[in-house]
């Protein structure tokens, strides 16, 4: 899985993307998801306010790190390759790596990161609870104080094919990126960027390693709670793309969960 994540693409399939604000998105009544999502707004919707954009401070170069999402009061679920834009190791344990001006960098996560946000929910990771060795599954487990959120719950089982599911992430503009991905980009995306959206789209295949999903995603998506259309839980963490975007098993995200 080591390098997976440096290509996380937009499917070119054109799978929408739809902003979110104030915890909540629109859809056209002659959109081909407007049936879905309407059916299943509630259950979208009260996953919506526990994802959040990982921000970086002190960093030279980089303000944004992917997408989080609480998994316990003070525990949010990311990927490794996110964690390790501000986290280092430290013999068995971890520290924040250095940063502009002799200070760390640090991580925080903002479960208010929409468009057009009149203020942010901001929340400073305090602590690595587990990040997985590479080559392993791309999951990093960090503590997060002062929250006041519902976790978001996590499915007993992994998903089947063919299972409707959704992404709920912050994707990023991808950088320099082929004529064809940025016209893609410029008819979902339409310029904006960096905040909070909802992908539908379709299982379609699981495995031991990986849920393989055709919901849009680009990098910033790294970290997005894969969740079921109809029940709003998770059912996987996503970390990257080859063909089609993967997302780590629940399965395996709660084993790592009931182990700190």
């Amino acid at each position: 899985m080591g390098q997976v994540f440096l290509r996380n693409i937009v499917r070119l399939t054109k799978r929408p993307s739809y902003l979110i604000q104030a915890d909540t998105f629109d859809v056209e009544a002659g959109d081909s998801w407007f049936q879905a999502l309407t059916a299943n707004r509630a259950s979208i919707e009260a996953a919506i306010p526990s994802v959040g954009r990982v921000e970086l401070l002190n960093h030279p170069d980089q303000k944004l790190a992917g997408t989080g999402f609480l998994v316990r009061e003070d525990v949010i679920a990311t990927n490794r390759h996110v964690a390790l834009a501000f986290v280092s190791r430290q013999g068995a344990g971890f520290g924040w790596l250095p940063g502009a001006g002799g200070q760390d960098v640090r991580g925080d996560i903002n479960f208010r990161a929409e468009d057009g946000a009149a203020t942010n929910d901001v929340h400073l990771i305090t602590d690595v609870l587990h990040l997985e060795a590479d080559p392993g599954p791309d999951i990093a487990l960090l503590r997060v104080e002062g929250v006041g959120l519902q976790p978001l719950k996590l499915a007993v089982g992994d998903p089947e094919v063919g299972d409707v599911v959704a992404s709920i992430g912050c994707p990023w503009k991808t950088p320099q990126p082929t004529a064809e991905l940025e016209e893609a980009m410029d008819e979902i995306f339409h310029g904006i960027f960096d905040v909070k959206r909802m992908a539908p789209g379709k299982v379609t295949d699981v495995n031991g390693q990986a849920v393989v999903h055709d919901c849009t995603n680009l990098v910033g998506s790294s970290g997005s709670a894969l969740i079921d259309l109809e029940r709003g839980e998770v059912v996987g963490l996503d970390y990257g793309s080859e063909v089609e975007n993967l997302a780590v098993p629940v399965t395996v995200l709660a084993d790592r969960l009931s182990q700190i």
